[in-house]
C-alpha cells in the first residue's frame, strides 16, 4: 500500500477560508447529504483553502486547454495517429530547408571570386579549370 504524507495543519487564514468554503458546499448540497457526500465536500473546502488560485479565472482556462488537448489527442489515437508526429515532421522539414539555404548561401558566397582574381595557388579559377592535374602525380611532384 502506498502510504501518503499527513497533510500539514492549516494555517488560521486557510482555517477561515476552509470554513467558508465547507459551509458553502455544504447549503449546496443540503437535500442530499451523506456521510461520504459531507467528506468528499471537507476534502473539496481543505483544497481550495490551501490552493486559492484553483478559481482564478486563469486557472480555469489552463485546465480547459489541457481538458481539450487532452480530447484531441484521443480523437488523433482513435485515427491511428501519434499527437505530435505532424508537427516534429515539420520541425524536422524546417530544419532540413535551412540547412540547404545555408548550404547554397555559403556556395554562392565562394563561388563569387571575380573573374581573374588569383587564389591561394596563384592561379586563376580558368587557369585551373584549363590545366587539370595531372592524374598520376602525387603532392610532392605537382
Amino acid at each position: 500500500m502506498l502510504w501518503r504524507r499527513a497533510k500539514k495543519p492549516l494555517t488560521p487564514v486557510e482555517r477561515r477560508d476552509y470554513e467558508y468554503h465547507r459551509a458553502r458546499l455544504l447549503r449546496r448540497h443540503q437535500g442530499h447529504l451523506t456521510p461520504g457526500l459531507i467528506r468528499c465536500l471537507e476534502a473539496n473546502a481543505s483544497r481550495l483553502a490551501r490552493h486559492p488560485e484553483i478559481l482564478t479565472p486563469e486557472w480555469g482556462l489552463k485546465m480547459g486547454r489541457i481538458k481539450g488537448a487532452r480530447h484531441a489527442h484521443a480523437v488523433m489515437r482513435g485515427e491511428g495517429r501519434t499527437p505530435g508526429a505532424e508537427g516534429r515532421a515539420k520541425i524536422a522539414e524546417n530544419r532540413k530547408l535551412r540547412a540547404e539555404e545555408k548550404r547554397l548561401a555559403t556556395i554562392a558566397a565562394l563561388s563569387s571570386v571575380t573573374v581573374g582574381e588569383k587564389g591561394a595557388d596563384g592561379l586563376t579559377r580558368e587557369q585551373r579549370a584549363a590545366d587539370p592535374a595531372p592524374e598520376n602525380c602525387t603532392v610532392l611532384e605537382c
